[in-house]
């Protein structure tokens, strides 16, 4: 009797061993399943995101390594007899899991490196009409430089500009002397008080002469309807503008206008002539002060000369 119950031990710790044995080898022939499925898939991703080459050498690297950790550790169970504690179904899992964790962690750049989309020359033009149609005076500084193409003479000037919705402007220069340039609807007009002189211009209906430096911060799309425009830079902070006429009235053979995306409002132009290069910067910004009306209307001093004629 003794020697028969022996014999069923034996016999159960045989099937017992045989039947661990079976389980590892369909973990291992499953384990090498995933690991060749994980490599076709990885070398998918490769393909797909060459551009991650070296990252996902790095994830593979840490995978053979994972893989190999699991490998040693599943040996050591082999050893103690003790992987039936775990079950083969939860160690499947945990397997699966780790394995769709590494796709998401090798697919993230992927998601997070969509390009944005490009400012077309008509959003510019709307997003600064848009600006500006919500501010009803604004004043800034003035530093411009000219230079003659003829002669390589050059010029510095500086000043502040006011203007005032919808047709009043006013630029006092400082330097290099002090001169008043008022612009209201169609009249124009420059005093030089160190000479007593006033030059007047009385524009014709739809005559828009003047400064091409102060015309583009208020009417943009004027000059981007009598030119080929296009964008020569755009970053985080501004955006610039090309501009190259279309017709033979347009005051200008190049233009360049640089605009702050903080405000949309332009702040920095070269423009080009056959005779002269211009560069004019504005600075120091401030939007609806409330501009008084008669700040624009100027009074002609006594003993000034009047000089009809044309100013721009």
């Amino acid at each position: 009797m003794k020697e028969t119950k022996m014999k069923k031990t034996t016999d159960q710790n045989i099937f017992h061993h045989r039947d661990t044995e079976a389980q590892l080898k369909v973990l291992d022939k499953t384990n090498d399943f995933h690991h060749r499925g994980t490599e076709i898939q990885l070398n998918g991703l490769d393909k797909a995101n060459g551009f991650h080459h070296r990252g996902t050498e790095t994830q593979l690297t840490g995978l053979d390594k994972a893989n190999s950790s699991y490998h040693k550790a599943t040996e050591e169970l082999r050893h103690k007899n003790l992987i039936q504690n775990f079950g083969f179904p939860n160690l499947l899992s945990c397997v699966s899991v780790s394995l769709w964790l590494m796709f998401v962690c090798l697919a993230v750049p992927v998601w997070a490196d969509q390009p944005k989309k490009a400012l077309s020359v008509t959003d510019v033009t709307d997003k600064v009409e848009e600006a500006q149609s919500a501010i009803q005076d604004v004043q800034m500084d003035l530093s411009m430089e000219m230079k003659d193409t003829l002669s390589g003479t050059e010029q510095k000037s500086k000043g502040t500009v006011k203007i005032k919705s919808p047709n009043k402007v006013l630029v006092h220069y400082t330097q290099p002397s002090e001169q008043f340039l008022y612009m209201v609807g169609p009249l124009a007009e420059m005093y030089q008080p160190d000479q007593k002189m006033v030059y007047q211009q009385h524009k014709e209906k739809g005559d828009t002469s003047g400064p091409v430096y102060l015309g583009v911060g208020k009417e943009l799309k004027r000059y981007v309807a009598i030119s080929r425009v296009s964008i020569i830079k755009d970053d985080n902070d501004e955006v610039g503008l090309l501009f190259m006429p279309t017709v033979d009235n347009a005051g200008f053979d190049k233009m360049r206008v640089y605009i702050h995306k903080k405000d949309w409002w332009p702040y920095q132009m070269e423009v080009t002539t056959p005779s002269m290069v211009t560069k004019a910067r504005f600075s120091n910004f401030t939007y609806n002060k409330g501009l008084k009306d008669d700040l624009f209307e100027f009074k002609i001093p006594k003993g000034t000369e009047i000089v009809e004629g044309a100013i721009f």
